[in-house]
């Protein structure tokens, strides 16, 4: 009797051609598949401008000769009952000897930009051949990463990792030969505030301390001190003179009045206080004169009151006695620092008081 078998025809697969893009002299590997309901026994690469590149059992070859161009390679297989599979192509390129580097450029951002937070930093690579992959690094790290795409890049970079100030990024493209120049990036990161803007409600310190740093803020306040000891030494200094004047006022000798004197009438400025004391032999009995080193005070605004004829104690003027002594001879004499010597019994008086502390007689009688 006669078996009758029936073979299935065999399917083929390229798998891989490492690499896809070569050059010229550089070694290319290829290897392939084959499936049957038998065995695979014979692999057949060709190529569209070589030729037969390969004819036997193994499922992977390399070879260095390549010629330059664009190859269309196909493979094909057979099984043990010596049965065909049908063609599978790929494409191969094989480029000349790479003698030109890449080129990168840098879109954006500029150079020295502001920044903070995420940004994008993007560009392009190009070369006369193909570009593998651009590169970059931070500050100079020996450590080159790769950013995503080759002939158009970018690289999305969280400023929030590094500390405020200047950082600056180098960018290099490699075409699997040459290395492009560098390309260098210098951003400004400014993610930690320390001061607001004019006007929008920050301190005026933090303003102070972010423009202008801390030495010339320390001479600011120094000045403002500066001024303010200044104005408390005048204040002093003033109010020392006018205490000097007044003592010396007051221990000037009383005048006695004349009939041919004529008042100098002037305003009531701030005379000082005192306590009584006994004059000489030319005034008469019971004339009292004041001295005093107490501070000038303020002129009433108004006549004060009096509820006993004694001498008033401290800062308040004595009571009228209701008779006078006696009858003046003339009218008061005023001097020019505002007092007046009192015609009855010849005691100068303040000229904040109407009456003579000592005899009673009221000024203007």
């Amino acid at each position: 009797s006669a078996t009758l078998t029936v073979n299935g025809i065999p399917r083929a697969q390229i798998v891989s051609i490492s690499p896809s893009l070569a050059v010229d002299g550089q070694t290319v590997t290829f290897t392939g598949n084959g499936t049957d309901d038998g065995n695979i026994t014979l692999y057949l690469w060709t190529s569209s401008l070589d030729g037969t590149l390969y004819n036997g059992t193994n499922s992977s070859f390399s070879l260095s000769n390549l010629s330059v161009g664009t190859h269309t390679i196909t493979l094909r297989v057979q099984d043990d009952f010596g049965a065909w599979s049908g063609p599978v192509n790929t494409t191969l390129v094989v480029a000349p000897q790479d003698t030109t580097p890449p080129v990168l450029a840098i879109i954006s951002p500029e150079n020295h930009t502001r920044v903070k937070g995420t940004i994008t930093i993007s560009g392009t690579a190009s070369d006369n051949l193909h570009v593998v992959r651009v590169e970059y690094r931070i500050n100079g790290t020996d450590e080159w990463l790769t950013v995503r795409g080759t002939t158009n890049w970018s690289l999305e970079l969280n400023t929030t990792q590094f500390p405020d100030g200047e950082v600056t990024i180098e960018f290099r493209a490699y075409d699997g030969k040459f290395y492009s120049a560098p390309r260098s990036l210098t951003i400004e990161i400014k993610n930690r505030e320390t001061g607001k803007e004019p006007g929008t409600g920050g301190s005026g310190e933090n303003f102070l301390m972010k423009y202008y740093g801390p030495l010339p803020l320390l001479g600011y306040i120094g000045i403002a001190v500066g001024v303010v000891l200044v104005g408390l030494v005048a204040v002093k200094k003033k109010k020392g003179g006018k205490k000097d004047k007044n003592r010396g006022e007051q221990n000037a000798p009383p005048q006695m009045p004349t009939p041919s004197s004529t008042p100098a009438l002037s305003g009531f400025n701030q005379m000082p206080q005192g306590t009584p004391q006994q004059q000489s032999h030319s005034t008469p009995p019971q004339a009292l004169q004041y001295q005093s080193n107490s501070p000038a005070i303020p002129t009433p605004q108004t006549p004060p009151t009096f509820s006993q004829s004694a001498p008033a104690p401290r800062n308040q003027p004595p009571v009228s006695p209701s008779t006078p002594s006696s009858a003046p001879t003339s009218t008061a004499q005023f001097h020019t620092d505002g007092s007046w010597t009192c015609p009855n019994c010849g005691n100068r008086v303040e000229g904040k008081y109407i009456f003579c502390l000592n005899c009673g007689y009221r000024r203007g009688q």
